[in-house]
């Protein structure tokens, strides 16, 4: 991608040098570049559980194992069917953290994932929300 960020539903998108907020960069992160944050939710749909355990920070894996990864995953299958692509993550910064949306494409519907990274790189918050419904147009 080139050019210059672009502000997306209040998110910074990932372009030329890193997200920006106006004219003012902020300094690329670099698992933008690395796409672990598509990475992550492929992993899940890859029951690739220890690898996922391993990007984690340590609160994140005190509360979490492969069985409640599994179990979590199985729920969004449920409701969701299978993941099917990642779309066009964009990026935000929260204080010092990373929070990256990534679109997530579902057999049964669409979801959004966020991933919060922290400053060293490793996953501080993770979470899968139901799409926003698109706005509905006029007739005229």
């Amino acid at each position: 991608m080139g050019g210059h960020g672009e502000e997306v539903n209040g998110a910074l998108t990932e372009q030329g040098n890193g997200p920006t907020r106006g004219s003012a960069p902020l300094p690329a992160h670099p698992v933008l570049h690395s796409g672990e944050p598509c990475a992550i939710f492929d992993w899940h749909n890859q029951s690739r559980w220890q690898e996922i355990l391993d990007e984690l920070d340590e609160a994140m894996r005190a509360r979490h194992d492969p069985a409640r990864l599994s179990r979590g995953w199985a729920a969004m299958a449920g409701m969701f069917g299978r993941l099917e692509r990642t779309g066009e993550p964009f990026a935000r910064r929260a204080g010092d953290d990373t929070v990256v949306d990534v679109p997530l494409h579902f057999e049964a519907g669409d979801a959004k994932g966020i991933v919060r990274f922290s400053g060293d790189g490793k996953i501080a918050g993770m979470a899968i929300r139901p799409a926003s419904p698109a706005p509905e147009k006029e007739l005229t």
